[in-house]
């Protein structure tokens, strides 16, 4: 057979130029960050030396005559591939384990590291993220066996961008460097934070570039869809926090759904407040999209159901407001929620929106297989929203005290519009009428939903 050539499995020796902190930068850094050593840790010492085809053993597909589809290639120095093959080069999803126990899990194109992966170092140190042409590019982790940490941007195995530096200085005390790298050297000349961790100041870099981690570890957690089974996946997005009500609403909402229809790691909070800036993932425009496409990933976007609640301010336009102190953050058109539902391809849906003015994403949202449920008119206020609330009017009646004394979604949103009203009679306010999209179609698959309800909890108990 035809094997790959010597060039084919060479995977980037520039890597051999790794360092987790260059040697050209440590001299410019700021005092405190100069105990960062420099393990000149290199991916490809083992891997890719001595790639050479004689006494390499390949078993796997063929396709004229060349390694194509699943394959593992054995090489006479013991490093080892089980993967995707295309053309006899390594192409597609694959491991790589050196002989002396490097390993690389993620994507490969014609027998580069291109995509994103995971490369474990034998010494404990670790990189998660972007690739290209076998180096670190793009966003990414990367993680010292010590304990110091960098999250942000790449660029040819350097720090390059925007990023963050997490190291104990020379008493031991945990600090961050955060702002815009260049090949390596942070810039010293822009207003970036050098602070203690445990610092109550957060500048929006540090916000921004700390949700790649945070939703990286996210995605460990979602269960995938089970055979069988009509899962529920529920997402829960607190958009504006100026006010406590948006987040405390969105905590409520995913911990009831968890307990009520036995929601076992399949559902996700996204929700914007200084107070939970460090613990939960903010509710950004960005993080929304990325949230859809790991459920996606994880269900059967074709069998399972989404349920996905918004709550903010809304205005007259039909837009959710997104915000978070100083962070820059874009709120959320009806147009946009549109597009990133119909990118995600997760069929069978329910939206439920609590906002001013929230009845106008109806247009833009409905279809057959969604059941959409709003707040307010296209041109009313709903209330509920100040500093001194705990939930919003809707929120409440639907979720408090509605949802377990119903049958289906459509009964607890015509219950919750009978207490809205009688709330908005007693306070003297313009009725908000809120407003339910529904097909026949989403009617009948939530119905078959319920009836299995049960089995699926039990599922979750017997895991």
């Amino acid at each position: 057979m035809k094997m790959p050539t010597k060039n084919a499995f060479k995977l980037g020796l520039s890597l051999l130029l790794l360092l987790f902190v260059p040697a050209c930068a440590t001299s410019n850094l700021p005092k405190t960050a100069k105990n960062v050593d420099e393990p000149r840790i290199s991916p490809c010492k083992e891997i890719c030396k001595n790639m050479l085809p004689e006494g390499s053993r390949y078993l796997g597909e063929f396709q004229d005559g060349l390694p194509s589809g699943k394959g593992q290639l054995v090489w006479e120095n013991g490093s080892h591939y089980e993967g995707e093959f295309l053309a006899g080069k390594l192409h597609g999803e694959g491991i790589l384990l050196a002989k002396n126990g490097d390993r690389y899990t993620g994507d490969f194109i014609e027998d580069k590291l291109e995509g994103q992966g995971i490369f474990s170092f034998i010494n404990g140190s670790r990189y998660t993220g972007s690739f290209k042409g076998n180096e670190f590019y793009g966003h990414g982790i990367l993680t010292k066996a010590n304990g110091d940490e960098y999250v942000g941007e790449f660029r040819n195995n350097h720090f390059h961008g925007k990023g963050i530096l997490y190291f104990k200085d020379d008493q031991g005390q945990k600090r961050l460097l955060a702002g815009s790298w260049n090949q390596g050297r942070y810039d010293l000349k822009q207003e970036g934070i050098n602070e203690a961790e445990h610092d109550e100041h957060l500048s929006a870099e540090v916000v921004l570039f700390y949700q790649y981690q945070m939703l990286s570890q996210v995605v460990e957690q979602i269960a995938p869809s089970r055979p069988e089974i009509t899962d529920l996946y529920f997402l829960s997005f607190g958009g504006d926090g100026r006010q406590d009500v948006f987040m405390k609403e969105a905590l409520y909402t995913k911990t009831l759904f968890d307990t009520q229809y036995g929601l076992k790691n399949r559902s996700l909070l996204l929700a914007n407040h200084p107070k939970v800036v460090h613990d939960i993932p903010i509710a950004s425009v960005m993080n929304l999209k990325v949230a859809l496409e790991i459920f996606a990933q994880q269900m059967d976007v074709e069998e399972d159901i989404l349920f996905l609640y918004l709550t903010s301010h809304g205005s007259q336009d039909h837009t959710l407001s997104v915000r978070l102190g100083d962070v820059p953050l874009a709120d959320l058109p009806a147009e946009t929620l549109a597009k990133m539902l119909k990118d995600s391809k997760i069929k069978w849906k329910v939206i439920a929106i609590s906002a001013c003015y929230s009845g106008g994403f109806i247009e833009h949202l409905k279809d057959d297989y969604s059941m959409i449920i709003t707040s307010a008119r296209s041109d009313r206020s709903s209330f509920g929203c100040g500093d001194d609330s705990e939930m919003t009017y809707f929120g409440r009646a639907f979720f408090e005290h509605a949802l377990d004394r119903s049958t289906s979604f459509a009964d607890a949103f015509l219950k919750a519009k009978d207490i809205v009203t009688a709330w908005e009679d007693r306070d003297h306010f313009e009725h908000s009428e809120p407003q339910i999209y529904r097909s026949e179609l989403i009617e009948a698959k939530l119905k078959e939903w319920r009836m299995t309800l049960d089995q699926r909890v039990a599922a979750d108990i017997s895991q």
